[in-house]
């Protein structure tokens, strides 16, 4: 289910949280299968920053009355450990 405009958000708009510079961009991304948590379909996206720390993004996903798909809010998490 993964969307274009999913895809082009983590890309172009995604900044690495704490002390990264702005122009920074994810060393890595991976999508995830999407979720139902609640009710409500959510898209996780596991990042890495150029410092090897590991992300996850949630973003609930909305139906659109075309059929299409938007993004509805994002939630950013600090995982434990680094990626190798």
């Amino acid at each position: 289910m993964r969307s274009r405009t999913t895809t082009r958000h983590v890309h172009s708009r995604w900044q690495p949280p704490v002390s990264a510079r702005s122009s920074e961009r994810p060393k890595t991304v991976q999508f995830e299968k999407p979720v139902v948590i609640e009710g409500e379909v959510v898209q996780p996206v596991r990042m890495t920053d150029v410092e090897g720390r590991a992300w996850v993004a949630l973003y609930p996903m909305q139906r659109q009355a075309d059929g299409g798909w938007r993004i509805n809010g994002c939630q950013l998490a600090r995982l434990p450990g680094r990626e190798v």
